[in-house]
């Protein structure tokens, strides 16, 4: 398995950064086997700030789903937790496919 590197970017004046990485040979959700993944977890905010907001993601490490986003999770209060989920039903993989007219 390939060994992941931390990343990092910016988007004005904060900067984004990868700063945890764990390879998961198979993912699976809701049915739906998505291959070879990886967990990171990044980390947002000024680089000096205390005021920095985490996130994990769960993006595909090979296939159809390399580079994308599968799961996204934020938890911006104790009692508030986001989890956003690709939704990859086939009624609209198929929309998607289509010319548009």
């Amino acid at each position: 398995m390939r060994a992941w590197r931390s990343r990092s970017g910016a988007c004005g004046s904060e900067t984004k950064r990868q700063v945890e990485t764990e390879p998961l040979e198979r993912f699976e959700r809701k049915g739906r086997c998505y291959g070879r993944a990886v967990k990171g977890t990044f980390r947002t905010g000024r680089p000096q700030s205390p005021q920095q907001t985490e996130f994990e993601l769960i993006y595909g490490a090979d296939g159809e789903f390399a580079g994308v986003p599968i799961v996204i999770t934020y938890q911006p209060r104790w009692w508030l937790q986001v989890e956003l989920t690709l939704d990859v039903r086939e009624e609209l993989h198929d929309c998607l496919s289509r010319e548009p007219r």
